[in-house]
C-alpha cells in the first residue's frame, strides 16, 4: 500500500498493483476495486467540501506513477467512478493536497518531474506550475493561500543532498512566487 485516505467513512487505498480499493471497515472487505491507473497508485486525497458541492458528490483524487491525476465521485449506484483525468506531469505523481481559501479551491499535485501543479478540478485545467525542484515533490496547501513544497533532493554518491522546503505566495490568480527556502534536511 502506497496511499490511504478516508472518504466519508470509506477507507480508500492505492498500491503497487495499480489498483484503488474502497474498503468497508465493518466487514474488513473491499467493496470496490478500481483499475484506472496503469502503474502504481502513490497518492490519494479526499475531495474537499468545495469540490464535493461543485461536483454534487463525495469523492477523492488519486495520483500515480503513470503521470496522471484522476478524480472520482460516487455515482448513483454508490460506486465511485472516474470523472476527470488531469494530465500534464511528465513523471509519476507522488503527492496530493488541497489549496482552499475564500477565493481559491485547487488540487495540488507533486511529481517526480520536479514540479508542483495547481489544478482547477471543475474545468480540468492546470492553473499554475511551480518548477525547478530537486526530483520528487511533496505538496501542501495552507488556508492562507501559501503553497509549501518539499523536494526529495539529489543523489550524490551514497547520500541524498539538497532536499529543500519552499514557501510560495500567490501574486496573481495563476502565478506564485518563491518567498522562502529551508534547507535543514539532509
Amino acid at each position: 500500500v502506497r496511499a490511504i485516505a478516508d472518504v466519508h467513512g470509506t477507507v480508500v487505498t492505492g498500491a503497487m498493483d495499480a489498483a484503488v480499493l474502497c474498503w468497508d471497515l465493518a466487514t474488513s472487505t473491499p467493496v470496490q476495486s478500481i483499475y484506472e491507473h496503469s502503474h502504481w497508485v502513490t497518492a490519494i486525497v479526499s475531495l474537499n467540501a468545495a469540490h464535493e458541492s461543485l461536483l454534487s458528490s463525495v469523492g477523492f483524487a488519486t495520483g500515480g506513477m503513470d503521470t496522471h491525476v484522476r478524480v472520482f465521485t460516487r455515482a448513483s449506484d454508490a460506486q465511485f467512478a472516474c470523472v476527470a483525468v488531469l494530465q500534464g506531469h511528465t513523471s509519476g505523481v507522488i503527492s496530493l493536497s488541497w489549496l482552499q481559501t475564500d477565493t481559491t479551491s485547487l488540487l495540488l499535485s507533486g511529481s517526480w518531474d520536479g514540479t508542483c501543479r495547481g489544478w482547477d478540478v471543475a474545468t480540468q485545467t492546470c492553473r499554475f506550475v511551480l518548477p525547478d525542484h530537486e526530483n520528487g515533490v511533496c505538496v501542501l496547501g495552507l488556508p492562507n493561500g501559501v503553497v509549501i513544497t518539499g523536494s526529495t533532493g539529489k543523489q550524490q554518491g551514497n547520500q541524498v543532498v539538497d532536499a529543500r522546503i519552499r514557501m510560495w505566495h500567490q501574486v496573481s490568480p495563476s502565478a506564485y512566487e518563491l518567498t522562502r527556502t529551508l534547507t535543514d534536511h539532509q
